[in-house]
Order: structure tokens, then sequence, then C-alpha cells
């Protein structure tokens, strides 16, 4: 017989953590305020860590008394399936719990995301006009840069050719002194041939 009561209480727990789920996650929809999530949140995480307790404290006075019954083993299965089952169900809450939490986090995230975007845009819309009047004066001044650069390079490259028509110049002067000191200079006697040996 006082297996019978267990097992009344068992469902009996079921029905209270199964209903517990379900009023959890009825609680925790999208339509729930952000200034009360937390709070919902925070409750709804107190209630599971109760029904736990309250189930692990059930579990052990059940235990003590299948020990005590006749069919001690029969006794233990059905209530470690009973267990399971409510193990599976408080599980069940908490992975619901966990989700709308999540959920919450990512809404929150994209609304983030989105009020930046909105912000950048309407930057970008005021400052269309300076950036544009910005980006005339870099190309206008690249375009000057470039043109000193030019005239730069050229006057360097006339620099260098001037200086290779002096070098040219100074070496033609130089070729045509040495040819005229070689015609000024006075023919060198022929080596005298040596005597004849008699």
């Amino acid at each position: 017989m006082p297996s019978l009561s267990i097992a009344v209480r068992w469902l009996l727990a079921l029905g209270l953590v199964c209903g517990g789920a379900a009023a959890g996650a009825q609680d925790l929809g999208p339509e729930v305020p952000d200034e009360r999530f937390a709070e919902t949140v925070s409750q709804e995480r107190a209630r599971l860590l109760a029904d736990r307790e309250r189930t692990n404290a059930e579990f052990n006075a059940q235990e003590q008394a299948c020990k005590r019954s006749f069919f001690v083993n029969a006794c233990m299965k059905k209530l470690v399936e009973r267990e399971r089952e409510l193990t599976a169900a408080l599980n069940k809450r908490e992975q619901v719990l966990n989700e709308a939490e999540r959920q919450r986090r990512v809404k929150a995230a994209l609304a983030r995301s989105a009020a930046k975007q909105e912000a950048q845009a309407e930057r970008e819309q005021s400052d269309a006009p300076a950036q544009a009047a910005a980006r005339r004066a870099q190309e206008i001044q690249a375009r000057e840069q470039t043109r000193l650069q030019r005239e730069a390079d050229a006057q360097a490259r006339a620099a260098q050719l001037q200086e290779r028509e002096r070098e040219a110049a100074q070496r033609q002067q130089d070729r045509e002194e040495a040819v005229r000191a070689r015609s000024a200079m006075p023919a060198l006697p022929a080596p005298a041939k040596p005597a004849p040996d008699r």
C-alpha cells in the first residue's frame, strides 16, 4: 500500500513540474517587457530550484520507504523511472528558461545593432555634403601634387640632360687638347741601329 501512495505523490509532483514548465514558458514570452523580464527569469529560476530540492527530498523519502517495503527492487525501479521523468521535466523547464534568455539577448543585440546602423546612416547622411566637399578638396590637392611632382621631375631631367651635355663637351675638349698636345710634341728620334759585329 505505501508504494501506491508513493506513485500517486509522484504523479502529482510530475503534474506540478510539467505545469510549472508550461507556466514558465508562458511567463517568458516575447511580450514580457524588458524591465520585468529579469525579474520573471529570476522568479522562475527560484521556482525551478525549489522544485528540484522538493523532488530530491521526496525521492529520498520514497527511497527510504522502498527500502522498508517487501519488493525493494520493483519499488526502486519504479521510483528511478519516476525520478527520471521528473528530472526530464525539470530539465525541460530549465531549457525553456535558457532559450528565453538567449532569445532576449539576441533580440537586444539585434536592437543595438539596428540602432547603431541607423545612427551611422544618419551621420553619413548629415555628413554627406561635408564629405563630398572634403573628397573634392582631396582630389584637387592630389591633382596639384601630381602636377608639381611632374614639374619637379621635368626640371630634374632637364638638369641631368644639361649635366650630361656639359660632361660630353668637357670630354670632347679634353680629347681635342690631348690631340693638340700630341701633335705639338717633337718627334722622338728613332733608336739607333746597332753596328754590325765584325
